[in-house]
């Protein structure tokens, strides 16, 4: 199952087009994407099923699938050939940092660049649907509603100012998290924890991290962060990879979202 967030409204891709969750739905669940994860098994359960007349849509009407999460938890150095490049050891324990929630965009659009030395990272991001406490691996992803692409930009002057470095403030400007274009289940893939990540500038593959290089899944992460408890929708951008933005043209930066259509690939994939 794929759910999007089209013009606003929350959506079930099919085969036809954009299904309307409301109008399909005759009211049991409203049109605000971010609904979807108040009561998550109810509303797969009916999503599976769900019939209706879907309309054609286009990528520029498409929002982030989960507009407003609760907390949005990175983890850096999360593949070992990112390690490598960047000339540092592989953590022996999940580096976390924060994006904050109002850097949440949608996956076509512009985004305001704060200055010459911002980045970008290529994401896989794992979205909770059920609240997790003391997950144990096997179990953890049954607790991840869905997967989406993303973008993790960053700032590196405001990132590495100070001792030591706060990343925070340095990734979180208005749009420095683009995500979309849908949400997919994780049963639509033949195996979640293989997967390849990849990100084009104009068609052309930029950077690649084959499948199998994590060092960590996201269903490993949510054992390893269960000391604390993780609220639904909550957000992990459970990948990252290197590249300059700006050693790309500014408008294909930009307008990186019409590329990123089939970023996961598997048994099927992140693109409506």
């Amino acid at each position: 199952m794929r759910i999007a967030n089209v013009r606003g409204r929350l959506a079930v891709l099919t085969a036809d087009g954009a299904l309307d969750v409301a109008t399909a739905s005759a009211g049991k669940f409203g049109p605000d994407p971010q609904t979807a994860f108040d009561d998550w098994a109810a509303f797969r359960g009916w999503a599976e099923t769900a019939s209706g007349d879907a309309v054609a849509f286009r990528p520029e009407d498409l929002g982030p699938p989960v507009p407003r999460p609760r907390q949005v938890f990175a983890i850096g150095l999360n593949y070992v050939r990112h390690a490598h490049e960047s000339g540092l050891p592989v953590p022996t324990s999940p580096l976390v940092f924060t994006k904050f929630p109002s850097a949440i965009t949608g996956p076509t659009g512009e985004i305001v660049l704060s200055g010459e030395t911002v980045d970008w990272e290529v994401e896989l991001v794992a979205v909770v649907g059920v609240t997790a406490r003391g997950v144990a691996e096997a179990d953890g992803w049954a607790y991840v509603a869905g997967l989406t692409a993303g973008q993790d930009l960053s700032d590196r002057t405001l990132q590495n100012a100070g001792s030591p470095p706060q990343f925070s403030m340095g990734k979180s400007y208005p749009g420095f998290a683009p995500i979309g274009p849908s949400l997919v289940t994780p049963d639509e893939l033949a195996n979640p924890d293989d997967l390849r990540v990849t990100t084009f500038d104009t068609r052309i593959a930029k950077v690649r991290h084959l499948p199998g290089s994590a060092a960590r899944s996201a269903a490993k992460l949510l054992r390893r962060m269960g000391y604390r408890m993780l609220g639904t929708s909550e957000s992990f951008f459970v990948s990252d990879t290197t590249g300059p933005i700006r050693d790309v043209e500014l408008e294909r930066a930009r307008r990186w979202g019409e590329e990123l259509g089939r970023l996961l690939t598997g048994s099927a994939r992140a693109a409506g």
